[in-house]
């Protein structure tokens, strides 16, 4: 009797349980109108605010909206989690207006809607958004507003967006890709950071300010692209230059892990190698006089992987004296021009360095080997390039002994001695035998 009791017991649960799958999987993709702002749960009974997955709304949304969509999408007002499972919100023919109250709320902070603005903290880690499309009526993207969003994995932004605010998508993990619309004028602090699946960003034509730490942490990034005739901004090898390149603004963290700085650099900007922790070598060229914004974050803060600091300049270009870390001033070395170890020694941020070592113009530059490969052979060198690639070499007296354009494979024939291979702003120093 009890073995049938159980096994009918049994049945009746794998019963249940189905019937829960079957009706997740009847869950309906669901559009609703909303004429009057504040009226959107009177749309939906309360016995299916948290089973909606994939919601479409169009018509206008105020504060108490927005609150009930962060209550479906798994944070209630003080941020709590919820039983919501809203994945999917498409808000393009809506429109954020004024009024209804907060609908998030943290110590003395009561966030609120504006017209035309996705208001600070709105989604604000509520990691169940997977999808998001913005209202096509949005000017503003204001602070946090989708920050700690690790599920995300999409957003589209409108193009009447002018402006990203601080930290607006600040650890979104999930997020692969994001199109900033020419619209946009300005990034803010911390807009992208930790945004560590992010390869590649796109800046628009329009952008005019983009803030220094914008982009820190994003240890994935392998490259920026400015598109457009843009009037503010460049870029060298997928690294993000002023327009007319005399400042560095930001190095990708997942790029090469050594670095030469073009010659027309004067300035490296604040924060524009945090967070690099795979760079090991960088090359500061003589045309540098200044480095960091005399103010955290630091140009180089926690550049932890740092060992070689070459710097050409026999005058040490100006630093504050937190530049560089404690720990890279201990073990990493710094290179400096013959017959500046004193100037160096007595200047402050690079006095602190433990081992300061003087070495001739033409020594120890490291050329990229992410698109070309050198080695010496018998009477000279062996060059492999992924592509079509301007090689110049110069004797130790700066003497040019050969030009060309090399694509695939090629062997240079050199005499006995010491030569300087040059390709674009890199250079390598090499010995022949």
């Amino acid at each position: 009797m009890k073995t049938k009791t159980t096994f009918k017991s049994l049945l009746a649960i794998i019963g249940l349980l189905l019937s829960f799958n079957l009706q997740a999987q009847d869950v309906p993709s669901i559009t609703i109108h909303v004429e009057n702002a504040g009226s959107l749960s009177s749309f939906i009974a309360e016995s299916k605010k948290y089973q909606i997955i994939n919601l479409t709304l169009t018509g206008n949304l105020n504060g108490i909206d927005i609150r009930y969509i962060r209550e479906m999408a798994g944070r209630d007002y003080i941020g709590n989690a919820t039983n919501g499972k809203l994945t999917i919100l498409n808000l393009a023919d809506a429109n954020i207006i004024s009024g209804g109250g907060a609908y998030y709320h943290s110590g003395n902070n009561f966030s609120s809607t504006s017209n035309n603005s996705f208001g600070e903290f709105a989604f604000y880690n509520c990691t169940r958004l997977t999808s998001v499309i913005l209202p096509n009526s949005l000017i503003l993207i204001e602070t946090a507003a989708f920050q700690g969003c690790t599920g995300l994995t999409s957003v589209i932004i409108p193009d009447s967006v002018t402006s990203i605010g601080s930290s607006a998508f600040q650890g979104c993990t999930g997020l692969t890709s994001v199109i900033i619309p020419n619209s946009v004028t300005s990034i803010g602090s911390s807009a992208f950071q930790s945004c560590t699946k992010l390869t590649a960003i796109k800046i628009p034509k329009n952008i005019t300010s983009i803030e220094a730490t914008a982009f820190r942490g994003c240890t994935g990034l392998k490259e920026f692209i400015v598109l457009g005739e843009n009037a503010n901004y460049s870029t060298i090898d997928g690294v993000l230059f002023n327009k007319d390149r005399t400042t560095l603004i930001a190095y990708p963290n997942a790029k090469a892990t050594t670095y030469t700085i073009p010659n027309s650099v004067t300035s490296i900007g604040a924060a524009a190698f945090q967070r690099c922790t795979g760079l090991i070598s960088i090359i500061i060229p003589v045309s540098v006089t200044s480095i960091g914004a005399f103010s955290f974050p630091s140009a180089f803060q926690d550049c932890t992987g740092l060992t070689e600091i070459h710097c050409k300049n026999p005058t040490p270009p100006k630093i504050a004296s937190y530049e560089f870390s404690v720990t890279i001033k201990q073990l990493a070395n710094l290179y400096v021009p013959k017959g500046s170890y004193s100037t160096y020694w007595l200047a402050v941020g690079w006095g602190d360095f433990v081992n300061i070592i003087e070495e001739d113009a033409t020594a120890i530059n490291t050329i990229s080997k992410d698109k070309i490969a050198i080695n010496t052979i018998a009477n000279g060198i062996a060059i492999a390039t992924k592509e079509t690639t301007l090689i110049s070499i110069v004797n130790i007296s700066g003497q040019k002994v050969y030009q060309s354009t090399i694509n695939g494979n090629a062997e240079i024939l050199l005499n006995k001695g010491v030569y300087i291979v040059k390709v674009n702003n890199e250079s390598q120093k090499i010995i022949i035998q």
